[in-house]
């Protein structure tokens, strides 16, 4: 089982929209992963930078995926936390 995480920042997401694209093949590959951290499929908007204020943290993956360019400190910030976290970074896209 491979932990991903994602994280996107200035993005229009269709570097997310195009993994989607892959159609079929992608339910293959689907069962192998364990997400951990994905915001585009899910809120957490509560839980840190832009809700209550406290950190939000990204749990440890073999595989980060980093989408959008870095606008401001806090993307920084969390750029690093999953460079932390992460065995394996990938910038996905031209935004990246």
């Amino acid at each position: 089982m491979v932990r991903v995480a994602e994280e996107w920042f200035a993005v229009c997401g269709g570097c997310e929209l195009s993994l989607l694209d892959i159609g079929e093949p992608l339910l293959d590959v689907l069962p192998h992963l364990e997400i951990v951290h994905m915001p585009v499929l899910m809120d957490h908007k509560l839980l840190g930078q832009c809700g209550d204020g406290k950190k939000l943290e990204i749990p440890e993956a073999d595989l980060g995926i980093i989408t959008g360019g870095i606008r401001n400190e806090e993307n920084r910030e969390l750029a690093l936390e999953m460079r932390k976290k992460c065995k394996i970074i990938v910038a996905l896209g031209t935004c990246a």
